[in-house]
């Protein structure tokens, strides 16, 4: 099932962050990963929302793979975080349904 995923679950294979998008649970207990450097140090809103559930949850990593902020409460995902410029972060995001399912996701 692993080949299906287009966002890895790992830092290496993590997919690279695109404006506000569209993704997808690929198979059970999927976890999605994706990866972006901030233009400028600020404060940065992270959203997430399953299309046809309510439980998504996310976590931010630095480039060591330390959690920076965490959101498992129940429903959709906003989470403001203070990020530097220049370093890489890695958004990673899954169900706690564990299913298959579409999520909308931003960071602005």
């Amino acid at each position: 099932m692993y080949y299906m995923d287009e966002a890895g679950d790992y830092p290496m294979t993590a997919a690279p962050y695109q404006s506000p998008d569209t993704g997808k649970f690929d198979y059970n207990c999927d976890v999605d990963m994706f990866w972006f450097v901030p233009e400028a140090t600020r404060t940065y809103t992270i959203t997430a929302n399953e299309m046809y559930h309510a439980d998504i949850n996310a976590v931010i990593l630095d480039e060591y793979g330390e959690e920076l902020y965490v959101d498992s409460s129940t429903g959709d995902i906003t989470m403001n975080c203070y990020l530097e410029s220049g370093r890489t972060f890695f958004l990673v995001l899954w169900s706690e349904n564990e299913d298959i399912n579409y999520y909308q996701y931003g960071i602005e």
